[in-house]
């Protein structure tokens, strides 16, 4: 599944679209996972020219850190409908991961990222 939009931050009606993040709920977490595959199997494309059939072999990242740490793991959400990006953050002592983080393709450089890692660095506070 891909992004499709006409022009990114751009609606069907020619408004600006709003990204606004949040914390991820149980419904959000398919969608997420779809957002991080798609993002890293668009990247391992780009880079050595074949798609993989599951960017992380199958790993479920945002089902394993959500049910250790749900306080840290946000979604880039457009317009209150559509999950654009993806961050998840977990402690593991005093240690703490921040990733993966994604961002789809057709929404990057649009200032989703950046507050995307901001929210995850917030939870090591």
């Amino acid at each position: 599944m891909r992004a499709a939009v006409d022009r990114v931050g751009i609606d069907s009606h020619g408004r600006s679209t709003k990204v606004q993040i949040r914390r991820v709920r149980k419904g959000d977490l398919a969608k997420a996972r779809d957002v991080i595959e798609q993002t890293f199997a668009d990247f391992l494309e780009r880079q050595v020219g074949t798609r993989p059939r599951q960017a992380f072999g199958g790993a479920q990242y945002v089902h394993h850190r959500w049910l250790m740490e749900p306080w840290g793991c946000f979604v880039a959400e457009e317009d209150s409908s559509k999950i654009v990006g993806a961050a998840l953050a977990v402690t593991w002592g005093t240690v703490g991961v921040l990733g993966p983080v994604a961002v789809l393709t057709n929404y990057r450089k649009q200032t989703c990222g950046t507050p995307l890692i901001r929210a995850g660095d917030d939870c090591f506070d």
